[in-house]
């Protein structure tokens, strides 16, 4: 999976514990996993990365992510 934003670029594997960031291999924390037809990623990890902004929704037990 390839994510970009801006002037970062971030490659996740399912099942791994490394990711690829800028062209530069780090530890994650948590590995992005499939659980039926949804993927599962590390929030945090990527908040971080990508300098975006998350908001919970209690009502909906949503997250927004807001770049």
């Amino acid at each position: 999976m390839a994510i970009k934003k801006n002037n970062s670029s971030i490659e996740l594997k399912i099942n791994s514990s490394k990711a690829v960031v800028n062209r530069k291999t780090v530890q994650i924390e948590a590995p992005g996993i499939k659980i039926g037809n949804s993927t599962m990623l590390p929030l945090s990890f990527l908040v971080e990365i990508l300098e975006v902004k998350v908001t919970w929704d209690k009502a909906t037990k949503t997250v927004w992510i807001n770049t």
